[in-house]
């Protein structure tokens, strides 16, 4: 089951958001201080969700549901408030990208040719574009892609930027803890 739970005072409250068959894995959680952004893999039905609560109410969407997508999600926002999802197909071993913008999903692939993406962190700057920190299995390298300053600022492939404040935590295996990154 996803289940949410906030301290209110000295009180702990805890909701279950979704609890049809095995879901609330790969969890990546964000928002501001009135909606919660949550995105997480429905391991039953094989599909990417995004649960978000506005003004007290919980809503879940479905975002992709081709390719098993999901085992691996990233969330992210700027200023703008816009949640970016970074996460993996498991199906084409690439890491795709869904912004919402102007109330309305759009979707691309960051990353193909390999085993691309599994673990990825992301985080959106005060430019409001994101920037993913990812790992390539196939090469055996940390990669990163930057938006490219479009309207949506899609990902792309670029060298590693010099230090500034961006910290991204990543898992490159399964068994070990995340890997902190500050760029």
């Amino acid at each position: 089951d996803l289940k949410f739970a906030e301290q209110i005072g000295n009180q702990w409250t805890a909701v279950t958001i979704d609890s049809v068959g095995d879901v609330g894995r790969y969890t990546s959680i964000g928002g501001d201080f009135q909606n919660v952004w949550i995105s997480y893999y429905d391991v039953t039905n094989k599909k990417l969700k995004f649960a978000e609560r506005r003004n007290g109410i919980w809503m879940v969407t479905t975002l992709d549901s081709s390719g098993d997508p999901g085992p691996g999600t990233a969330l992210s926002s700027g200023p703008a408030l816009r949640p970016a999802i970074a996460y993996y197909s498991a199906l084409t071993q690439d890491l795709r990208y869904a912004e919402r913008f102007a109330g309305t999903w759009l979707y691309s692939t960051i990353a193909t040719g390999g085993n691309i993406g599994r673990y990825c962190g992301i985080a959106t700057g005060l430019d409001d574009l994101p920037n993913v920190l990812y790992y390539d299995e196939t090469q055996g390298k940390l990669r990163f892609s930057h938006g490219t300053g479009s309207t949506t600022g899609v990902p792309e492939p670029a060298p590693l930027p010099p230090r500034r404040s961006l910290t991204l935590l990543v898992r490159t295996n399964p068994t070990r803890s995340p890997v902190m990154i500050e760029l």
